[in-house]
């Protein structure tokens, strides 16, 4: 594998663990499953990433590997307690849905659409309890604005209640309020403008992250990525079947061939970490990868059982 591919890959495998600690924390209880709705996205965004937590807690991975997880690191609650303390809201069961999106790939530019089980009134008293809060009123939204720690540093946050259970955060008020705009249909959606983005998902999707113009819009330097066009990830789980469908389109044949390389070199490298263990070798057996000119495709159906076992015992070693 060359090097500046390693180097790409080394940047985002930070990740990984951070995704599976999130999820851990979320499959606790069950509810109403809660796919993205891309009518409630606005049409300029270039990428969107969806959870749907519902659809996470009644995974059988999950279910299981969360609870060894959280018995075995108790601190993994810690968060979602302060959550809870700080804005009355108990995510671990309140919490169906979140879709992150934006025109750039960036946190300060970046929203979020939160389905929580969060009562308005809660919302806005906790809220007026925030460091430098103020609201922001502009008929008929109700934009509130403060200020919040985050890593040592100060970071502005804006937020507003749509309807019961629907909430938008950003960082600027007039980001919000024009989200505010798409969900109430005085603004253009996704929906049935973007054949990649507005896709439909695979029944029991707990993950879908996509994204178009990649090269134009990323937050690092990675050759590889300047490369690449569009990118569509899913995973989930339905009928006992854990599946990972992945597609990347590069700029160029070449780049592609650059990709594949790359998803080859990963996996040569991770069949040699499991030489002695023969069930992990079969579930990397079932990992498919595919090339067509410019296209990439990598799919991965398996068993939940069997996913769930692997990823307790891969915990256990960690």
């Amino acid at each position: 594998m060359r090097k500046d591919n390693l180097h790409d890959f080394n940047r985002f495998q930070w990740f990984i663990p951070l995704l599976a600690a999130s999820l851990f924390l979320f499959a606790m209880r069950g509810g109403f499953a809660a796919p993205p709705d891309f009518a409630q996205v606005p049409a300029e965004v270039n990428w969107l990433v969806h959870v749907d937590v519902d659809a996470l807690h009644g995974s059988t991975v999950f279910q299981q590997v969360s609870k060894k997880a959280v018995a075995r690191w108790k601190s993994l609650a810690i968060p979602l307690d302060k959550v809870s303390q700080q804005y009355g809201v108990d995510l671990a069961k309140d919490l169906h849905g979140m879709t992150v999106f934006g025109s750039r790939l960036s946190r300060q530019k970046a929203l979020l659409l939160m389905r929580a089980d969060w009562a308005s009134e809660t919302f806005r008293q906790k809220l007026a309890l925030a460091p430098d809060h103020s609201v922001a009123a502009d008929d008929p939204y109700e934009i509130h604005c403060f200020t919040q720690k985050d890593r040592g540093q100060v970071r502005p946050v804006a937020a507003a209640c749509w309807k019961p259970g629907i909430f938008v955060f950003g960082q600027a008020a007039g980001e919000v309020k024009f989200s505010m705009e798409v969900l109430d249909g005085k603004r253009p959606s996704l929906s049935g403008r973007s054949p990649l983005l507005a896709a439909e998902v695979p029944v029991g999707t707990i993950l879908v992250a996509r994204m178009i113009q990649v090269g134009g819009c990323l937050p690092v330097e990675s050759p590889l990525l300047k490369q690449t066009e569009q990118i569509d990830f899913v995973c989930g789980e339905n009928a006992g079947e854990w599946f990972l469908d992945a597609k990347l389109q590069a700029k160029t044949p070449e780049a592609a061939q650059q990709v594949k390389q790359v998803a080859e070199g990963l996996l040569a490298m991770a069949r040699l970490r499991q030489a002695g263990d023969a069930d992990s070798l079969k579930l990397l057996d079932r990992i498919q990868l595919r090339s067509d000119d410019r296209t990439i495709e990598l799919d991965f159906h398996a068993p939940a059982a069997d996913v769930a076992r692997h990823a307790i015992k891969a915990m256990e070693k960690f």
